[in-house]
């Protein structure tokens, strides 16, 4: 609590409360915890949707007097009463209290928290994000860390999952702190055959009065924005731990066959063009995938499509991928993959990216006669996008 102005005996502006003192005292503690725990659901039963009109947040200010604590006497007996108090509270509450169990609870009761917390994912609770960070917090087993792994792929093989909730689940899977007993490759390899960044629109979703594609549109700009940060994840993943690359190369390697191949597959190789370590065993991949027809300019084109935002993000790599792409002797790569990736570029990804890529195909013109094919197709197909940058030619 804060010192009172008129106050000259206190040694800091900050103090504890009455009730955190209280709570030290071990004699007090069990029951005192009981009534303030009983408290705190008795607060958070207000109308859904008025918890921020309240004067002052009582079940947070609740939550911090319980943090810390030097001692807990009764451990089990308060993650019981824990447990209990979050089923009952408001949805909004819900996440507070989640996210102040590592902190509350005594580490002896990390792995009976966790059981519970894996009940609720069983549960299709929306507090999936909330429930993530709190795993990842706890002092668990390895055997619940595996667990916990285990309940994640299951309702991401089974898309229980909402597509803003993903972040945090992709980064606690590829989170060093939660691999203890799973094989890296099998994880990986698991999260790509699982993870589907393209949500297929219902019926009742699809465009209809403007009124509905404003909605729409405000929908798409948060699933693209939404895709930017888990890919990000991915990336500071690889970033952080070099298995991590290695296992995303052997699930990229595994593929074996055209149809298998995903847009997911082509934006985490553009990404991993950004290790530049790595870049000659990135190349060498890209270059057997396209020779194979593995990777397709149909595959290209659908991640062009479907995910614009995200291969903007990474342009810089994307443009030194389609350079080493484009100039390749081999026909069956430059002619192919390589040009589509100029094309569906410069269509998809907006009028600042469309100028950097007229700029640069003009300049690989004189090293690559595709170059010049290329401007000839959008000269045909899209003349009119084409003749802004008139003077770059």
């Amino acid at each position: 609590t804060d010192t009172s102005l008129q106050c000259d005996t206190a040694r800091s502006s900050k103090q504890d409360s009455l009730i955190r003192l209280l709570l030290n005292v071990e004699d007090l503690q069990p029951k005192l915890l009981t009534m303030l725990l009983e408290k705190l659901a008795e607060t958070t039963m207000v109308q859904e949707g008025q918890e921020e009109t309240q004067a002052e947040n009582i079940p947070r200010l609740l939550l911090a007097s319980m943090r810390w604590l030097d001692r807990i006497v009764d451990g089990s007996g308060m993650a019981d009463k824990i447990m209990e108090i979050l089923s009952v509270t408001s949805k909004f509450h819900q996440v507070e209290v989640i996210a102040a169990l590592p902190e509350i609870v005594p580490a002896t009761q990390h792995n009976t928290i966790a059981a519970n917390l894996h009940q609720m994912l069983e549960d299709n609770q929306p507090l999936v994000s909330s429930i993530v960070d709190c795993l990842g917090n706890l002092d668990l087993t390895p055997e619940l860390v595996q667990t916990t792994k285990d309940v994640l792929i299951r309702n991401l093989a089974n898309s229980t999952f909402q597509l803003s909730e993903l972040p945090a689940v992709i980064e606690y899977l590829l989170s060093s702190n939660n691999r203890k007993l799973d094989s890296l490759n099998d994880l990986v390899k698991d999260i790509r055959d699982h993870l589907e960044l393209t949500s297929k629109v219902k019926p009742s979703q699809r465009v209809g009065p403007s009124s509905v594609r404003t909605r729409d549109n405000r929908d798409n700009n948060f699933k693209k924005s939404i895709e930017c940060i888990l890919l990000d994840k991915i990336n500071i993943a690889m970033l952080t731990e070099r298995k991590v690359f290695d296992a995303w190369m052997n699930a990229l390697e595994s593929v074996k066959e055209a149809e298998e191949m995903k847009p997911l597959d082509l934006l985490v190789i553009v990404i991993m063009y950004k290790n530049k370590q790595r870049r000659r065993v990135v190349e060498a991949l890209l270059k057997s995938k396209i020779r194979h027809g593995i990777l397709t300019e149909d595959l290209i084109m659908l991640t062009f499509e479907k995910h614009p935002t995200a291969l903007k993000q990474w342009m810089t790599y994307l443009q030194d991928i389609a350079d080493i792409l484009i100039t390749s002797s081999d026909k069956t790569i430059s002619e192919g993959p390589g040009k589509q990736l100029f094309v569906s570029a410069f269509v998809s990804l907006g009028e600042t990216c469309q100028r950097e890529i007229v700029a640069q195909l003009v300049t690989l013109v004189s090293r690559a006669n595709t170059a010049l094919s290329v401007l000839a197709e959008l000269s045909r197909e899209h003349c009119e996008m084409l003749a802004k940058y008139g003077w770059y030619l």
